[in-house]
């Protein structure tokens, strides 16, 4: 990364990100003077990938889902029929993940016969309205 210089007032240019228009820029910090920076790709300093996808096992997996019926912090509900068994008795628990705030999950897990699965509050509230 070589140092530039102003074509208007010959002084430093300093970076300067656009955060609305996900762009990096050199800005001259006495005339205003900015020019956009080509290759971005080059003075990437940071990352950040995120998979949208969860898949169950590997929830299951990182999180013991089957020791949630054991914690009496955890809410209970009736109101869920699991898959497997066909219980009425689950404890649930939102998202351990953070994601987008329109990802809105819960996850249940049945305590008679301790099998995990998620339900997504999104499409219950699209269906009411």
């Amino acid at each position: 990364m070589s140092i530039r210089f102003c074509k208007m007032c010959n002084n430093m240019l300093y970076p300067k990100d656009n955060r609305r228009e996900m762009e990096l820029h050199y800005r001259c910090r006495r005339c205003q003077r900015s020019e956009l920076v080509e290759d971005k790709e080059k003075y990437c300093v940071y990352k950040n990938v995120i998979k949208r996808e969860v898949n169950m096992k590997i929830l299951e997996s990182v999180l013991n889902l089957k020791s949630y019926t054991e914690d009496p912090s955890l809410p209970k509900t009736t109101q869920r029929t699991c898959p497997s068994c066909g219980a009425r008795d689950a404890v649930f628990f939102m998202n351990p993940i953070q994601m987008k705030d329109d990802d809105i999950q819960l996850y249940f897990t049945c305590i008679p016969c301790k099998f995990s699965w998620v339900d997504d509050v999104r499409d219950k509230i699209e269906k009411k309205e």
